[in-house]
């Protein structure tokens, strides 16, 4: 597979589930001069795919229909060869080494891990791998642009400053508006979901909090997000009331910290 060149204006399907999330990167993705479609879930992806022509697919991984995974598998199944091999580059805000071998035997070329900012998207598009149907080769490496956010602060600071030059302001303040009303709104949603045995309702606003946070570059509340909904995927779930309360008062001194950055961007 020949790389795409990042610096060419490209007609990119965005498949994302989260608006916050979906508008920080199609911002992103508009600033460096490349036409963006969203849709927002799996069957609108796959309708989209039939629909028009791409150069690229960047898709979530965990959508709330059909996982990134069997999307990029039906797709490498198409009869159409060119429709086949579009280019498939997986998004998703977990760390987790393991997701790589699995987006390999997917079909997919490529990972992005959120938050995503220019270097990451451009290091990823130069370096495209085959595309292999499972399983990959044991040598198989994907292109992964290093992580140089900070899970330990609260905010990573270095990460706003990145992006201050590649949005524009009303974009960024929209997004910090956004999550300041879907952040707190998904972690309820977690809390009401344990409170009535529902812990497949609460795991998917804690994934949906934990994609939100990474993106806004808000790494402990992401990882925090992250660790419950894993816990929340137990055979019997465990009870993380508690641990949910906490997380509220990591939410609140993250509210603070992203509302101090947006007055300073």
């Amino acid at each position: 597979m020949q790389p795409l060149n990042p610096r060419h204006s490209l007609h990119i399907l965005l498949v994302e589930d989260d608006p916050i999330n979906s508008r920080v990167v199609t911002a992103l993705l508009q600033t460096l001069g490349h036409r963006v479609t969203v849709e927002k879930d799996g069957i609108g992806a796959l309708t989209q795919f039939y629909r028009a022509s791409w150069d690229l697919l960047l898709l979530d991984i965990g959508l709330p229909d059909i996982d990134g995974y069997r999307i990029s598998r039906r797709i490498r199944q198409n009869v159409d060869s060119k429709r086949a091999g579009l280019p498939i580059v997986a998004i998703t805000a977990s760390q987790d080494a393991a997701i790589v071998p699995q987006v390999l035997a997917a079909g997919m070329n490529g990972l992005l891990r959120k938050p995503i900012l220019e270097e990451d998207f451009c290091h990823v598009l130069q370096n495209l791998q085959p595309t292999f149907l499972a399983p990959p080769p044991a040598a198989a490496e994907i292109p992964t642009a290093p992580s140089t956010h900070s899970t330990e602060a609260i905010l990573d600071e270095q990460h706003w400053q990145r992006m201050a030059p590649l949005m524009e302001r009303a974009a960024l303040l929209e997004t910090v508006v956004m999550f300041q009303q879907s952040g707190p709104d998904y972690l309820q949603q977690a809390i009401q979901g344990v409170a009535d045995g529902r812990a497949h309702e609460a795991a998917q606003a804690l994934h949906k909090l934990a994609g939100a946070a990474s993106n806004m570059a808000l790494g402990r509340l992401g990882d925090e997000a992250r660790r419950l909904e894993k816990l929340c995927y137990g055979a019997p779930p465990p009870p993380i009331a508690k641990q949910l309360l906490a997380l509220q008062q990591l939410m609140q001194r993250s509210l603070r910290a992203l509302e101090r950055m947006a007055n300073m961007v």
